[in-house]
C-alpha cells in the first residue's frame, strides 16, 4: 500500500499516513536482525525495533557511521578475482 511522506504508517480517518522525515544520506550501512528471535538465538536482546516491512525488526547488527566515509569495515573484504 502507498505511503504518503516518511515513517511509520498511521491510521488517519481509514486512510494510511505516514509522517514526514528528513532526507538521509546512504554513505553508512545499517543492518538489523529480521526478527527480535533471530536476535535472542544469536545471543543478543530481543529488542523490537521498527527497521522491518513489517516494523519488527529485532536489534542493529551492523553499523558504519563510526567511521570514516571511505574506512568503513566493508572495505577490508575485497572480492578474490580468479582467472579461469
Amino acid at each position: 500500500m502507498p505511503r504518503e511522506g516518511g515513517g511509520a504508517p498511521t491510521a488517519s480517518g481509514g486512510k494510511l499516513v505516514t509522517a514526514a522525515t528528513p532526507p538521509v544520506h546512504t554513505y553508512h550501512l545499517g543492518l538489523w536482525f529480521n526478527s527480535p528471535d533471530d536476535a535472542a538465538a544469536a545471543g543478543c536482546p530481543n529488542t523490537v525495533t521498527p527497521f522491518n516491512g513489517d516494523y519488527t525488526a529485532g536489534i542493529q547488527v551492523l553499523n558504519t557511521s563510526n567511521f570514516p566515509d571511505d574506512q568503513g569495515p566493508l572495505r577490508r573484504d575485497r572480492p578474490t578475482i580468479r582467472s579461469r
